[in-house]
């Protein structure tokens, strides 16, 4: 899966911890929310989602390509470790959420299902609360056509 958002760690050693100091940073986040991701192949495909949430309180997960204006937004609220799953492979539509399938009612009824057009594509990712607790990953296969 390729990483879209994600907590970076930069925990190194020697540590000093004393006391009545700043807390201590042991990771950081990437500051965009924007991602080009290339399609190599000969045709538009779907892709495997993952939504991961660090925190209590995201709300509303979603995906934006931004030269097409489609979204594929999610009306859920995932606590922290919540695992969400969304695959929009052709005839493998499916919506998985902490291992149990069948939750297709939580897709947003004015969303679309996202594929990678050939050539670039902007992505990005969010949420309508707490978005900054969201981890975001993305798997595809690019799709060539033979003779």
């Amino acid at each position: 899966m390729r990483a879209l958002a994600y907590t970076q760690g930069s925990f190194h050693f020697p540590l000093r911890c004393v006391k009545n100091t700043e807390p201590i940073r042991m990771g950081y986040r990437l500051p965009t929310q924007i991602k080009m991701v290339e399609n190599a192949g000969a045709v538009d495909i779907g892709v495997k989602l993952k939504f991961k949430a660090i925190a209590n309180g995201v709300e509303n997960p979603y995906i934006q390509n931004l030269l097409t204006g489609e979204t594929l937004k999610v009306n859920c609220t995932l606590d922290a470790e919540d695992v969400l799953y969304v695959n929009t492979k052709f005839g493998e539509k499916e919506i998985i959420y902490n291992d149990t399938d069948n939750y297709m009612y939580l897709l947003d009824l004015d969303s679309d299902w996202l594929e990678l057009h050939t050539g670039e594509n902007y992505l990005r990712y969010g949420a309508d609360v707490n978005e900054e607790a969201l981890e975001v990953s993305m798997e595809y296969l690019p799709q060539y056509l033979e003779v």
